[in-house]
């Protein structure tokens, strides 16, 4: 619907340049809606993706929370 990776690059960009002070990363997932939490919701359906690749989007789900705890713990000690 929109080009979340080079969104999300140009926030990057953004923030670099302005000289933003604290830790900050770009990740992607190749199968992932809105809901980037790992909890089966009935309105994850509203998404294409959630109903054609529900198995992947719930991978991704999990991983995304690891990889954010994963930031957390790493940063922001």
């Amino acid at each position: 619907m929109w080009p979340s990776r080079e969104s999300c690059d140009a926030m990057m960009a953004r923030l670099d340049a302005a000289g933003f002070a604290y830790p900050h990363e770009c990740v992607g997932y190749r199968y992932a809606s809105h809901f980037l939490v790992p909890t089966r919701l009935r309105s994850a359906r509203l998404f294409r993706i959630e109903r054609r690749h529900p198995e992947e989007c719930w991978e991704s789900d999990r991983k995304s929370l690891e990889d954010a705890l994963r930031f957390v713990k790493r940063c922001w000690r």
